[in-house]
C-alpha cells in the first residue's frame, strides 16, 4: 500500500513540475513576471553602463552612500539583464525551493507533499499564501486542477487496486 502511495505522491510532484512549466497555476492562470519598475541595491554588475544608457536602470545613492538602481521595466527586465529567461523558466531562478519539494510522508492512508527545508518552505508560503512582491500577487503552483485530480484518483485506484489483489493472492 505504501509503495503505492509514494507513487501516487511522485506522479503529483510531476503534475505540479508540468503546470511549471507550462507557465499556468493550477487554477489555470498564466505566470507572468512584473514588469513594473522597482529599486535595489546594485553594486557590480556587468553591462550596468549599457543598462544605464539604455535607460533599463537609473541609479542613485541612498543617504548612507550605497549604490541603488531603480529597474525601469521591472523583475521581467531584470531577469533578461541577468541572462535569465524573462518568459519562462518560473519559479526556477536558482531551482532551490522546487527541488526540495518532495513526498515527505507515506503511511497506509495518505501521502503528503512537502519541503524537508525551512527556507524553503518559508519561500513557497510567500508566494503560495502571501504573494510576492509589493502587490503581493500569488503564484498557485502548490495544488492540481480538477482533471488533475481526475487524472491522480484514476491513477491511485489503479495503484491501489493492483496493491489489494498482490496483498490477497500473497503474492509479494
Amino acid at each position: 500500500m505504501r509503495d503505492a502511495l509514494q507513487k501516487v505522491g511522485m506522479r503529483a510532484l510531476e503534475m505540479i513540475e508540468e503546470n511549471i512549466a507550462a507557465g499556468r497555476s493550477y487554477d489555470g492562470t498564466s505566470y507572468s513576471y512584473s514588469t513594473k519598475p522597482f529599486a535595489r541595491p546594485i553594486g557590480k554588475m556587468p553591462g550596468r553602463a549599457r543598462f544605464v544608457k539604455e535607460e533599463r536602470l537609473k541609479l542613485f545613492n541612498t543617504k548612507k552612500g550605497k549604490l541603488w538602481a531603480v529597474v525601469t521595466g521591472g523583475y521581467k527586465d531584470w531577469r533578461a539583464m541577468n541572462k535569465l529567461n524573462p518568459n519562462g523558466d518560473y519559479l526556477q531562478a536558482t531551482g532551490a525551493m522546487l527541488r526540495n519539494l518532495s513526498v515527505v510522508e507515506v503511511d497506509d492512508e495518505k501521502v503528503r507533499l512537502g519541503f524537508t527545508d525551512p527556507t524553503q518552505r518559508r519561500k513557497a508560503l510567500w508566494l503560495e499564501v502571501t504573494g510576492a512582491g509589493r502587490s503581493r500577487r500569488l503564484w498557485k503552483f502548490l495544488g492540481l486542477s480538477d482533471t488533475q485530480q481526475q487524472e491522480l484518483a484514476e491513477y491511485a485506484a489503479t495503484l491501489l487496486v493492483g496493491a489489494d489483489l498482490t496483498k490477497s493472492l500473497n503474492l509479494k
